[in-house]
């Protein structure tokens, strides 16, 4: 909206002359502040938000209604038809969270509930995307079905996909983990139970991992000298053999 530069509550900022004074509780966060201060640490709370249970509540330190009494007013946002409506809107479908706020993304791996648009009459739902299989493309629908529900087993590869239901189209995308992208160090004593005691070495840059894998590791045995000592004896006591027990002609 301020790239914009259009927009009539950006041209137009609304005041507040009266307010509560009021100050976070534990759990709470401060959404907005006032601009009553050029100093931000003495900024007075303007919204308000904190979790409960599953759901939100927000705190307006001010009034919403209109006040007819302008000496005893509060603010002038209800004389403004922009900042009336579409202000509450804002707050209810924040609150309420909005259809058009719903999630597209998910994650490899997770059961993806896919909507069927209202009023389709197809019994055929189409699936699009990197590594769907002939037999995953089409999806049986059953009479008056809202919602389909992709299982595990035909989200494991990441990338965007296409939903059609005759003329309708919808689409969603598959991400990877985020663990898999998660670069940080690891402690040794969560490979240890696995590997053993004092198998993890740390490696510097100024040290060599093969001078490390010797002096930290035992060394192969190299048997290749006893094989060959062996193949000898064997020949010498296969000779000795042959000798003695071949008929003397």
């Amino acid at each position: 909206w301020k790239r914009q530069g259009n927009i009539d509550v950006i041209k137009n900022p609304r005041k507040i002359w009266r307010f509560w004074d009021t100050e976070p509780a534990a759990g709470a966060t401060v959404a907005v502040w006032y601009a009553d201060s050029d100093d931000r640490a003495k900024r007075h709370p303007a919204v308000l938000e904190k979790a409960v249970g599953p759901g939100k509540v927000i705190l307006l330190t001010t009034r919403l209604d209109p006040q007819f009494d302008r000496g005893e007013a509060w603010n002038d946002t209800w004389l403004d038809p922009t900042w009336a409506v579409a202000w509450p809107h804002q707050l209810l479908v924040y609150l309420a969270t909005a259809a058009s706020d719903a999630n597209f993304n998910f994650t490899t791996g997770d059961a993806v509930p896919v909507p069927i648009p209202k009023g389709t009459t197809v019994t055929k739902l189409q699936l699009s995307g990197p590594g769907v299989k002939a037999l995953d493309a089409t999806i049986d629908l059953a009479e008056r079905q809202t919602e389909v529900r992709l299982p595990a087993s035909k989200t494991t590869t990441p990338g965007n996909f296409r939903v059609t239901a005759g003329t309708a189209k919808d689409g969603l995308s598959l991400n990877a983990p985020a663990t898999e992208s998660d670069l940080s160090k690891l402690d040794a004593a969560a490979f240890e139970p696995v590997t053993g005691p004092n198998s993890v070495v740390p490696v510097e840059k100024s040290v060599k991992l093969r001078d490390l894998i010797v002096t930290k590791f035992n060394q192969p045995v190299d048997l290749f000298p006893w094989l060959l000592i062996g193949v000898l004896i064997l020949l010498a006591v296969e000779g000795v053999l042959a000798n003695r027990f071949y008929r003397k002609v």
